[in-house]
């Protein structure tokens, strides 16, 4: 696999259960930190953890679920979700997570870039966008004060490759080969133009594994493992 390349699933933190999406509250595991410990045994090469609750009780009782999934996870772990000031960021990174994200959509996240970044270093920091427009507005606060871009939105992926001067987290909505085709013809497949692209991007990818399963997300070589 290509080395600008990870597999990094995503988990939807909701009620203490991983849930299938923003949108969508379908539980798809009641064990959140087992289902941490699976991507990790599974060459995943970090994780993502979205808090989806929706008020400071119910965020403080999914930090406790994070601190276990990091924990368990045995991978870097990037928290997002439910960040409305500096402490929420000082949080996450204290119950394990290796980098915080800011969501670019709320104006009071944006404020405090460079406040959260001089305290705990830009490389602990990811600005979450749900539009390229977002890094676009926002470019010269993003070189200065952020690691990374997380882009939510799968519609401005080819634009978002083609301006980031940033690496950048690309998702897609589900874990599969066909999935990995269009992500191809964006990096230049045989017969197709490659496009410039930052110093490296990555994907991030939902996977749901079957009960039981030991199966490897998408059977390819990760991490330079076969």
């Amino acid at each position: 696999m290509d080395d600008n390349k990870k597999f990094i699933p995503c988990i939807y933190l909701l009620n203490g259960k991983a849930v299938a999406g923003f949108k969508d509250s379908t539980i798809i595991s009641h064990n959140p930190a087992g289902l941490a410990r699976f991507f990790g045994e599974n060459n995943a090469d970090e994780l993502i953890v979205f808090d989806l609750s929706a008020d400071d009780a119910s965020h403080e009782a999914a930090l406790d679920g994070l601190k276990n999934i990091c924990r368990e996870a045995q991978i870097p772990v990037i928290g997002a979700g439910n960040v409305k000031r500096m402490e929420d960021i000082k949080k996450l990174l204290y119950a394990g997570c290796a980098k915080a994200a800011l969501n670019y959509s709320k104006k009071e996240n944006i404020k405090i870039t460079e406040e959260v970044s001089l305290k705990f270093g830009k490389e602990k920091l990811i600005a979450c966008v749900e539009d390229v427009s977002e890094m676009e507005e926002n470019e010269d606060l993003l070189l200065q004060y952020v690691h990374q871009v997380l882009l939510i939105g799968e519609r401005s992926i080819k634009r978002a490759i083609e301006i980031a001067k940033l690496p950048v987290i690309v998702t897609l909505p589900e874990a599969s080969l066909d999935n990995f085709y269009p992500v191809k013809i964006l990096r230049g497949s045989p017969g197709q133009q490659s496009m410039p692209t930052p110093r490296s991007w990555w994907i991030l990818r939902t996977y749901v594994p079957p009960e039981g399963s030991r199966y490897r997300p998408m059977n390819l070589p990760l991490n330079g493992k076969n």
